[in-house]
């Protein structure tokens, strides 16, 4: 098993194109290093970047519901009759 990765081998293991690997390391959303003209990622740096992405978008879990906030609208008062 290798240990640097080329955009090909991780477009493959993202189940993605390669153009969108290039621009997610550009952007600095993947770990990688510019080498000449083509981008090589570590697969540790990789791996430990994906495991970091998946834990921060993992849901919040709900408020019970005695913690929940309500939300009341009030009416504005009456107008009195003419």
């Amino acid at each position: 098993m290798n240990d640097v990765l080329n955009e090909a081998e991780v477009a493959e293991i993202l189940d993605c194109e390669p153009k969108t690997v290039q621009e997610k390391a550009r952007l600095g959303e993947l770990p990688a290093v510019k080498f000449g003209r083509s981008w090589r990622f570590p697969r540790t740096a990789l791996l430990e970047a994906l495991h970091a992405k998946a834990l921060a978008n993992k849901p919040k879990p709900a408020l019970p519901k005695a913690v929940q906030k309500t939300v009341v609208r009030r009416l504005p008062p009456a107008l009195p009759q003419a």
